[in-house]
């Protein structure tokens, strides 16, 4: 009776820590859509979400998210921002838009997305680093699927945590902070 009894507790407690170990995604700064909130480590971080993303893919592991902000003025050119993330790294991106045409970069151009607004999207082809340019397609997000951001004072040092969440309600985030990214503006006021 007694090697049963903890048989059950071992296994109890196999469970509950891959339960634990699924819940925190392997270490991975994951969002709960719910709450808007993520834990690390002894911090909870909470996100908000930035109006009028649009979202995708440009391969499994690394998101796309962009933002086409309207003309202030009949003489202001648009500006962009945008987003990209693996669960490794995140990268704030900024840039103007000519027309149609889009274009944002990294401030240290490491990335650079060159894109074309067309059908409530925008498609085109995002360079990283050295590699070969890869599509993408970003579409306006619905539902839980957007951009997310959260702003923390951890170690003494002002952080960003970022979140691209797609349709399919697939996520990456990470927090930056590593000196060469440019930080995002603040949420825009709703009218």
């Amino acid at each position: 009776m007694l090697e049963r009894t903890r048989r059950i507790l071992a296994f109890t407690l196999l469970v509950g820590l891959m339960a634990a170990a699924h819940a925190n995604d392997g270490g991975r700064l994951v969002l709960d859509l719910d709450t808007l909130q993520a834990r690390l480590d002894q911090t909870t971080l909470r996100a908000t979400e930035v109006a009028g993303a649009q979202v995708g893919p440009i391969d499994d592991e690394l998101f796309l998210a962009i933002v086409v902000d309207d003309a202030t003025g009949p003489d202001e050119a648009r500006s962009v921002r945008g987003y990209v993330c693996n669960h490794e790294v995140g990268v704030w991106l900024h840039g103007e838009v000519d027309g149609d045409e889009v274009t944002l970069s990294s401030d240290d151009g490491v990335i650079r997305i060159d894109g074309t607004i067309a059908g409530g999207g925008v498609f085109g082809v995002a360079r990283l680093r050295e590699s070969e340019p890869r599509p993408f397609t970003v579409t306006p997000a619905s539902g839980d699927a957007g951009l997310y951001r959260a702003q923390a004072r951890l170690d003494g040092a002002d952080r960003t945590a970022g979140w691209v969440v797609l349709e399919d309600g697939r996520q990456r985030g990470s927090l930056d902070g590593k000196g060469n990214d440019v930080p995002p503006p603040p949420p825009r006021a709703l009218n």
